[in-house]
């Protein structure tokens, strides 16, 4: 192709994509900084997916608007979970957030289960005596609702860990009981 077709090509997909982000730009900021609750960050997530739609040029040029804007719409919050997830793995546990995560935990419906009469004391009695690794990952694992793959995202970690780090938690827990 000659250098003139395809710079007059990148010009209409800029000037395409330009367009695409003066209209929705700053209602994809908001969505963003609604999950995020961070304007910073909102915007990386807006304009990460940008950046991928600029990569796919074929999807720039064959799409209708309405196709682009619901493209937009779920990259923006993909790339926001994305930004959360890098955020909480940042965010270092200490013992008064684990504190904090014991009570969510016992009030958390798990308790219900072995029918209890009162759960917060058993859980908090039973968490107390296992280690902080323990109580992270099961917290991660039945307060939070994630996936083994998530977890081990989140801490740093291969899967094979959080299973054996899940047992250990567990077996900690059968030995309280």
């Amino acid at each position: 192709m000659p250098t003139a077709l395809l710079q007059n090509r990148y010009e209409r997909l800029r000037a395409k994509a330009e367009a695409l982000y003066e209209a929705y730009g700053l209602r994809l900021t908001r969505f963003a900084c609604a999950f995020l609750r961070d304007e910073a960050l909102g915007e990386e997530a807006v304009q990460q997916a940008f950046l991928l739609l600029l990569h796919d040029p074929k999807k720039l040029e064959r799409s209708t608007e309405e196709e682009l804007k619901r493209w937009l719409y779920v990259s923006v919050r993909y790339e926001a979970i994305k930004l959360w997830r890098i955020r909480q793995k940042e965010t270092p546990m200490d013992e008064a957030t684990l504190t904090g995560l014991i009570d969510d935990l016992a009030e958390a419906d798990l308790a219900e289960a072995f029918e209890i009469d009162d759960e917060r004391t058993l859980l908090k009695d039973l968490l107390e005596g296992i280690s902080t690794t323990s109580k992270e990952v099961l917290w991660l694992k039945y307060g939070k609702n994630l996936t083994n793959g998530e977890i081990a995202e989140h801490l740093g970690i291969s899967y094979e860990a959080v299973a054996t780090r899940l047992s250990r938690a567990r077996k900690e827990l059968k030995a309280k009981i």
